[in-house]
C-alpha cells in the first residue's frame, strides 16, 4: 500500500497579519512576531520576527541555539554588526546579545537545541 503524501503547512509572511512580541514579556515597541512551529513551552521552534524602524530588543541571554536569516531590511547587532538581507546568523547558547534596527528588518528565526 503506497503512503498518502504529506501536505505541507504553508505560512505566509506578510507582516500585517504578525502579532505584536511578547515572548519575552511586555514592553517591546516596534516588534511583532507570527510563531510557525515555536513552542512555548519548550522555547524551541521557528517563527517570523518584524522589526519596524528605530526598535531595539533588549539584551537576553539564550538558553539554546538562537539562529536567524534577514529576509529583507537590516539589523544591528550589539557588537555593532550589521546584518543585510541573505544574511545568516547564529548564536550559540549562552550568547548574550541585543539586536536593534534603524531602517527595519524582516527575519526568520529558529530556536533550537541539539538532540
Amino acid at each position: 500500500m503506497q503512503r498518502p503524501i504529506d501536505i505541507p503547512t504553508v505560512i505566509k509572511t506578510d507582516p500585517s497579519s504578525f502579532e505584536d512580541y511578547t515572548l519575552d514579556g511586555p514592553g517591546y515597541p516596534g516588534l511583532r512576531w507570527k510563531p510557525i512551529t515555536f513552542d512555548l513551552k519548550t522555547s524551541r521552534g521557528s517563527y517570523y520576527f518584524h522589526m519596524l524602524p528605530g526598535s531595539v530588543t533588549k539584551p537576553h541571554t539564550h538558553p539554546n541555539y538562537e539562529e536567524f536569516y534577514v529576509i529583507e531590511g537590516e539589523a544591528i547587532e550589539s557588537d555593532g554588526r550589521v546584518l543585510k538581507t541573505g544574511d545568516f546568523v547564529s548564536f550559540k547558547p549562552g550568547s548574550y546579545h541585543n539586536t536593534r534596527t534603524e531602517i527595519g528588518c524582516l527575519m526568520i528565526v529558529f530556536e533550537w537545541a541539539p538532540a
